[in-house]
């Protein structure tokens, strides 16, 4: 689908200053101009028509677009002698040559929520006469991004008369879908939101109230210089930190190592948080993220083993090496099933279409049962169980339920493995939020 974005913004007293000075205002450390196109590259626009002024010069456009999350894009500029205006009929019929029959026509200081945009986007490439935003309490008069069907709106003649027409579709959520930018309060507010949804889809309230503790620290880290991939290597150190005061063997020291695993938990958060946030995303960052994870389990596990040999006796040390195993097997299977569920340059995919899968595969009481269990073993939410029973005196509890879960998680995990190897399902299509 064809993105269109007219930068030549008519009738906007709200926007402070010289509209032509946002365009490429930093919001959360990306250029204004840069975040919009790019949110709706990911979210499933393939080119870009940008209509611009003579005031501002197409190859320079290009240029200041042409590096960073845009490197790869389609963009197309056309020059207007006048300001465009979506409701001139005129104006519409002038470019028609350069519209694909289905198109987003987008505000161009219009911050979208990434995943209610894709939806749109989707939705859009399959209906017959549109689909636009809007806010569940009924229309606003703040300017929303439509998915445009070229044929009707050539009929209608004004993007207001079809925008009015009652037959649209709506992408309806309880909270805004977007945030629109025109001065440096409601960039902060931007900000504040686009962090605010830069979780996962299938986050529960583990996940959730971690990524809430890591806010700020996003927020200040998407305006610095720091990549994603370099505080990723930052939960290394603390994992290994944790694991020395594991090694111990007496509660308060149990009780730190805890603390820093859940700080190497939050970690994770922020990285995948920031390069969602900063369109940073790559296969090998997601690999990266990946091998630390299994990585840090090594100092957790194997501190905790000697920390309880110590305190209790060397039979301990025993059922450290079988959850070290257990622990070693199943970050394998996670890797090989990873590489036969997804293609190279989409990694991240992994886990969306195991939950589908095992979902699709829920009359089969093994994969029901995975897939409820399953988030126990994501380190969100194991993090927290880990502080717990090290709190309460109960650590040897936790560490012979992680003995046993451990060795179950590889056998169930080449057992589902099976559905990755029958066929997918026609139609089915793998998308990234």
């Amino acid at each position: 689908m064809q993105l269109v974005l007219s930068l030549s913004p008519i009738d906007e007293p709200q926007v402070e200053g010289d509209a032509s000075e946002w365009l490429f205002h930093k919001v959360g450390g990306v250029p204004l101009l840069v975040r919009v196109i790019a949110t709706a590259w990911k979210s499933g626009c393939t080119s870009a028509l940008l209509l611009h002024p003579k005031s501002d010069s197409g190859e320079n456009l290009k240029r200041r677009l042409s590096s960073g999350p845009l490197a790869s894009f389609r963009i197309k500029t056309i020059v207007r002698d006048h300001q465009f205006d979506p409701n001139s009929p005129s104006d519409w019929k002038s470019i028609e040559s350069h519209l694909e029959p289905r198109f987003l026509w987008l505000p161009w200081n219009f911050v979208a929520d990434r995943r209610l945009l894709k939806q749109m986007v989707a939705a859009g490439q399959r209906s017959r006469t549109g689909v636009r935003f809007a806010f569940p309490e009924g229309p606003t008069s703040t300017p929303m991004p439509v998915v445009v069907v070229k044929e009707r709106l050539s009929r209608n003649g004004q993007l207001s008369r079809y925008l009015d027409d009652s037959s649209l579709a709506r992408i309806i959520d309880r909270e805004a879908p977007g945030w629109t930018v025109y001065s440096r309060q409601t960039a902060r507010q931007a900000e504040h939101a686009l962090v605010r949804r830069s979780g996962k889809e299938w986050d529960g309230i583990y996940s959730k109230f971690n990524r809430r503790l890591c806010w700020p620290v996003v927020r200040w880290l998407s305006k610095t210089p720091i990549t994603p991939n370099m505080v990723t290597f930052c939960g290394l150190p603390i994992a290994m930190w944790s694991g020395y005061w594991f090694a111990q063997g007496h509660w308060g020291a149990y009780v730190i190592g805890a603390l820093l695993y859940f700080a190497t938990v939050l970690v994770e958060e922020i990285d995948g948080m920031l390069a969602r946030n900063t369109f940073r995303e790559s296969a090998f960052g997601c690999w990266l993220d990946s091998f630390v994870d299994y990585a840090t389990y090594v100092p957790l596990f194997g501190g905790m083993t000697l920390g309880l040999t110590r305190q209790f006796g060397s039979r301990w040390m025993a059922l450290g090496l079988l959850l070290l195993f257990g622990t070693a097997m199943t970050c394998w299977v996670a890797v090989r099933q990873r590489k036969v569920a997804t293609t190279p340059d989409r990694p991240e995919q992994y886990l969306r279409r195991y939950y589908r899968l095992l979902e699709g595969d829920s009359g089969n009481i093994i994969s029901k049962f995975v897939r409820q269990v399953h988030l126990f073993i994501k380190k969100g939410v194991l993090c927290h169980y880990v502080l717990t029973f090290s709190a309460l005196g109960a650590l040897p509890v936790f560490f012979c339920m992680a003995v046993f879960g451990s060795n179950l998680a590889w056998l169930l995990g080449l057992y589902t493995g099976r559905l990755f190897r029958a066929p997918s399902p026609v139609g089915e299509v793998q998308t990234a939020i």
